[in-house]
């Protein structure tokens, strides 16, 4: 009897820690629907590197932006898509995140770290 492999894809992500700790963990206007669109979208957004920007953006036609659904965030963390719109609001407020457009993408998110 033939057995069929399963390969199942793990993706990972990493975050300048320090940054990280000063936008989002140590940041007191946050609120807890704030900081679980955050982290959800830890799963979902690319980052910028502020230390090789110019290198970053010549390589990279995307520039990092990637389109985000509110209503699929509201879905996946159980809350109302007003709740959603306005963590991501925050967040980009905060500085945590930040809007733009690329070639792919006419609105789009990234983080700012």
């Amino acid at each position: 009897m033939a057995r069929s492999s399963v390969y199942q894809q793990q993706t990972c992500f990493t975050v300048p820690r320090d940054a990280f700790l000063r936008k989002v963990v140590c940041n007191k206007n946050l609120s807890k629907k704030d900081l679980r669109v955050a982290m959800l979208l830890l799963t979902k957004l690319d980052g910028i590197n502020e230390k090789h920007q110019e290198l970053y953006y010549r390589n990279d036609t995307r520039n990092g932006f990637m389109k985000v659904s509110v209503s699929k965030i509201a879905d996946e963390l159980e809350i109302s898509k007003f709740d959603a719109k306005e963590s991501m609001r925050t967040l980009e407020e905060e500085g945590i995140i930040e809007q733009g457009s690329n070639e792919v993408t006419k609105v789009g998110y990234r983080f700012t770290f």
